[in-house]
């Protein structure tokens, strides 16, 4: 096993290629990663290839969300079923609202981080932003993401027809370890992950669970909606994909986190 600390010393004093039997670019990225790690003098070829990085600016700010970009980008036939879901949702005001309960699912067992008792704190944010946009549920869609079909029926009940949800792929844990019983597949419920999160960060307004990686991970896709990085440029000249989910504009976007009670 690598020692941890001395692997970042490592990293820090030596180019990877030094360090490596073939050459070697190596980016870890994790919520917490800081954009100190990219001052890194050894790197700024690469961050200028990248476009993170012009001859005439320090490092471009939020740029480790724009590596999450980057890797991203869905291909087909995942790329065509976000695309039918933002064009519907965008026709109105997008609440997307992430809920992640946690604990024993039907076919998993996790850390738990809401119970249903927390929905209400999820209603009042929703409610909140409605009566101070004006707005009513003509007006506005909201896409729920979650765990827990239970969530789904509840906030069904509450918003009708308002209520947006893909039902491509079945609701489950995206490692294969947690999922129990034959026709659980760790595949199908990562697609989901993926949809719902390429289609949570379009959304005007994101409500999030506390401590959950993957509500970080949408608020920061969604912030990279107003950098001047077009990552596509980059994707593109790489061969990956001509499929775009991701925005550039001056759109505002906002962030709510909710704590368990």
């Amino acid at each position: 096993m690598h020692n941890v600390f001395r692997q970042g010393r490592d990293i820090k004093r030596n180019h990877l290629n030094s360090l490596t039997r073939s050459r070697a670019l190596l980016v870890d990225c994790f919520t917490n990663t800081t954009p100190n790690f990219f001052v890194n003098p050894h790197y700024q070829d690469q961050w200028k290839r990248f476009h993170l990085m012009s001859n005439n600016a320090t490092v471009i700010p939020e740029v480790v969300n724009l590596l999450y970009e980057m890797v991203m980008y869905p291909r087909q036939p995942l790329c065509t079923i976000i695309e039918d879901h933002q064009m519907t949702l965008l026709k109105r005001f997008v609440i997307g609202v992430q809920v992640r309960i946690g604990g024993q699912q039907a076919r998993y067992k996790d850390r738990q981080f809401l119970t249903m008792d927390d929905l209400p704190s999820f209603y009042d944010v929703i409610d909140g932003v409605m009566v101070n946009r004006t707005l009513t549920l003509d007006d506005v869609f909201i896409f729920l993401s979650t765990d827990n079909p239970l969530v789904i029926q509840s906030f069904r009940k509450r918003y009708g027809d308002s209520l947006q949800t893909t039902t491509e792929f079945e609701i489950g844990h995206s490692a294969p370890k947690k999922n129990m019983g034959p026709d659980s597949v760790a595949a199908t419920h990562m697609k989901r992950a993926i949809v719902d999160l390429l289609v949570l960060q379009r959304s005007d307004v994101l409500i999030t669970t506390l401590e959950s990686s993957y509500g970080a991970l949408a608020a920061a896709l969604q912030r990279n909606r107003l950098s001047p990085v077009d990552t596509q440029l980059f994707v593109n000249r790489n061969g990956e994909t001509d499929c775009n989910v991701f925005e550039r504009s001056n759109r505002s976007y906002s962030q709510f986190i909710i704590y368990p009670k």
